[in-house]
């Protein structure tokens, strides 16, 4: 009986452990989630101001062209950049979508 005993409280002592460590597992998964998505959308709002900068560059330079102040290859070169952080934003915002889905997952949430 006393040996019956012992076994069932080492049972129950491996089951908490167990518990615990899933708990922990939980709680980094969430603390991960987190921190992913906050970083990702401090880089959002830095990316979006590049790409505002970056339109009014390509204005500039088209207007700068259009003055004969400057040579086309000049508003190709900003409109590239343009269109390179304009695809930076987008990918970004992909990536806080994905990081939303990764927070949401953490805290149990589920597909149904």
């Amino acid at each position: 009986a006393r040996a019956q005993v012992r076994v069932q409280e080492a049972a129950l002592e491996q089951a908490r452990v167990n518990y615990e460590a899933t708990v922990l597992t939980a709680l980094q998964d969430v603390e991960d989630a987190l921190v992913a998505l906050r970083g990702e959308r401090e880089r959002l709002v830095r990316l979006q101001a590049a790409a505002d900068a970056a339109g009014n560059a390509a204005l500039l330079a088209q207007n700068r062209y259009e003055s004969g102040l400057i040579d086309f290859q000049a508003v190709l070169d900003t409109q590239r950049t343009l269109l390179s952080t304009q695809d930076s934003v987008a990918i970004s915002i992909a990536n806080a979508g994905a990081d939303h889905v990764r927070l949401y997952k953490a805290l149990g949430g589920g597909w149904q």
